[in-house]
This record gives structure tokens, C-alpha cells and sequence, in this order.
């Protein structure tokens, strides 16, 4: 869970930046309190933040380059394309999201492991195109023996096992996995990202005291791909802060972490929290509108 849940409740016409959440990130970054990410879908609030923080580094697809899945392995990359491109329905609907969900995952540690940049773009066909699979990706790829068994057991099932479906039902899973993923590939104002290998900044890099603001307004780049960029930087924050707690190592350069956004229920859905250690919280900042009668 997060550590801390803030919430500021506004009545509808107030300057809701300037009325709560501004004094608050602003007494956050004066202290100098940690990181900070913020995540914007209106195009004004990162700007306002901006403002506040000394350093502070605004990526925007026009202004820097910056790769959505670096550092994230393939399991957290299918949870976050399942859960945000509303992977649920009947029991049928699930079987589906299942299928799709592993093939996005072992395709991504099929990717990873062969040393091929690893971006959305080349995730995208080496979950559709068997070319790429086979000419691209698997002569690249260590022994088996050299590798951890999970990747091992991943990486057999996308090149032995899952061309040998049923070619019908092959194509069906490809169509939803791809689907997902085109949310983001084929959103013209998103292509430099999608074949961004290594971008300028990471979102990972708030751990360790760096302020960044993602800038995706809704009217410009669609709701549903700023919420997937918006998702998977978050992932990438609380798996920084897992790796750190799980190496039980006293890294003095992680700091507590602040996490602002324009309207809390986009980061609240299934797989973002993981439970966090005192010294190296995730805070939640977000609005909340009340309609006051």
C-alpha cells in the first residue's frame, strides 16, 4: 500500500493548484524533502510545479526523449497494458487477457535478453511478427544454462511453445496483445518515445532526489495513452523502491519519494502499490474534487 494517502478536496472554480496543491509540494521540495514525480494530464499543473522546484525537468515528447518501459521487466510491462486498456470481462474475456498478458511478458524477456534496444516499438513485433522472433531476437539470445530459470522457462514458451497453437488462435492473441500496445505506438505525438532506448531521464531517477514532471495533456495525446505513460513511470518508482528494500543495502543516495497528479483515480488501480519502508516512503499528492452543496 502507499505509505500516505493526501487528499485535498476544492470546491469546483478554485484555483485548485494554487489553493492546495501547490503549498504543500512547495514546503515539500523547500525542505528538501526527496524526488518528486508528477504526472499531468491537464498540460497546466507540472508548469505550475515548475515554478516551485529548482532543477526541476519537464518531459514532454517535443522537448526530451524518454522511454516508458526502461528498467521494467515484462511482467510489469503486460500488468500495466492489461489494466489500463480495461483488460477485464466474462470468464471467456479473461482467458484472453491471460494470453495476451504472457505473451507481452515473455516477449518483452525474449527482448531484454538479447541485447536489442528494448523499446516499445520492437516489444510491439516481437509480440507480432515471428520474423523479427526468429531472425532478430533468438540468435542474440545467451545459453539457456546462463540464464535465471524464470527467464529460461519465458523465453522456451514464446519460441517453442506458442508458435505451436493453433494458428487461429495464435492470431486472436496477438490481435488483443498488440491492440495494447498500439494505445502508445500508434500515437503519432508518442513516436519519438516508442523507439527511445535509453532516454535522458528516468523515472526511476526520483528515488534519488530528481524532480520530473511528465507533461500529457488528455486534449492533445488521448486520455488512454497518457494514463499507460502515466501508470508505467509509476511502476517503475515503486520497483525502484522494492529493489532497494529487498537488497536490505543502505543506498544513501534513495530518498522518500513525492507522487503528484492532477486527479488521484488515475494511479489508483490494481498493481501499483507495493508496501514501503519508512525511510523510503511513496506519498501520494493528488485532488480530489467535492462538490459542495
Amino acid at each position: 500500500m502507499l505509505s500516505t494517502l493526501k487528499k485535498i478536496y476544492y470546491t469546483p472554480g478554485t484555483d485548485r493548484v494554487s489553493a492546495g496543491l501547490s503549498p504543500i509540494a512547495k514546503q515539500h521540495y523547500s525542505s528538501n524533502s526527496g524526488g518528486s514525480l508528477v504526472l499531468d494530464s491537464e498540460g497546466q499543473l507540472s508548469l505550475k510545479i515548475a515554478s516551485l522546484c529548482e532543477g526541476y525537468t519537464l518531459a514532454h515528447p517535443e522537448m526530451l526523449a524518454y522511454n516508458p518501459i526502461e528498467g521494467l521487466d515484462g511482467a510489469d510491462i503486460a500488468d500495466v497494458l492489461e489494466d489500463q486498456n480495461n483488460g477485464t470481462g466474462d470468464d471467456v474475456g479473461k482467458i484472453w487477457n491471460d494470453f495476451a498478458n504472457r505473451l507481452i511478458r515473455t516477449s518483452a524477456i525474449a527482448l531484454k535478453e538479447s541485447g536489442l534496444p528494448y523499446h516499445l516499438d520492437n516489444l510491439y513485433w516481437a509480440v507480432i511478427g515471428d520474423t523479427f522472433l526468429f531472425d532478430r531476437i533468438a540468435p542474440r539470445l545467451p545459453k539457456p544454462e546462463g540464464m535465471e530459470r524464470y527467464k529460461r522457462i519465458s523465453i522456451d514458451y514464446r519460441i517453442n511453445e506458442f508458435v505451436y497453437l493453433q494458428e487461429k488462435m495464435q492470431s486472436s492473441i496477438r490481435h488483443v496483445a498488440s491492440t495494447w500496445i498500439s494505445t502508445l505506438r500508434e500515437n503519432k505525438w508518442l513516436s519519438n518515445w516508442v523507439v527511445c532506448e535509453k532516454g535522458d531521464v528516468s523515472a526511476a531517477d526520483v528515488c534519488r532526489g530528481a524532480t520530473i514532471g511528465i507533461n500529457l495533456p488528455e486534449s492533445e495525446f488521448g486520455g488512454g495513452a497518457a494514463r499507460i505513460v502515466f501508470a508505467l513511470a509509476t511502476k517503475r518508482v515503486n520497483r525502484e523502491i522494492k529493489a532497494h528494500r529487498d537488497s536490505r543495502k543502505n543506498d544513501p543516495d534513495m530518498t522518500p519519494v513525492l507522487l503528484v497528479t492532477g486527479e488521484e483515480q488515475e494511479l489508483l488501480t490494481e498493481g501499483f502499490a507495493t508496501p514501503q519502508k519508512p525511510e523510503n516512503q511513496l506519498d501520494l499528492l493528488g485532488q480530489q474534487q467535492d462538490f459542495a452543496s
